[in-house]
């Protein structure tokens, strides 16, 4: 089985909101996000994939931040892993972090603790 990324869980009117404001924050956690997509391709387990802009926020939820933008919004980008599919759930700025973890934490609570 190979990796793959789903947006299905994402609000795509969010994401375009978010962009629009933060395009350079957006386009580098994307970059990052398919970084770490590359890695976990390439035969490295999940848990061994180590990078300075991906962090675990418990129950399942991880989250990739922007990197190499002199003067950025503090961005974040929220997914959980699915067997082998990083699944997006939500993107937000450092303002927004409680309730976007709330909201991330609710839709893995949905999948019925398929998230590792």
């Amino acid at each position: 089985m190979t990796w793959t990324l789903d947006n299905t869980l994402a609000n795509a009117n969010r994401f375009k909101a978010y962009n629009r404001k933060h395009p350079a924050e957006t386009a580098s956690c994307i970059r990052n996000t398919m970084k770490l997509l590359d890695t976990l391709r390439g035969g490295v387990p999940f848990q061994n994939a180590k990078f300075g802009f991906l962090r675990s926020e418990g129950g399942g939820l991880w989250r990739v931040g922007q990197t190499g933008i002199p003067h950025a919004k503090e961005t974040r980008l929220y997914f959980c892993v699915r067997g082998e599919t990083l699944s997006v759930l939500c993107i937000g700025g450092k303002e927004t972090q409680r309730g976007d973890i709330d909201m991330c934490r609710k839709i893995i609570a949905g999948l019925g603790g398929e998230t590792k």
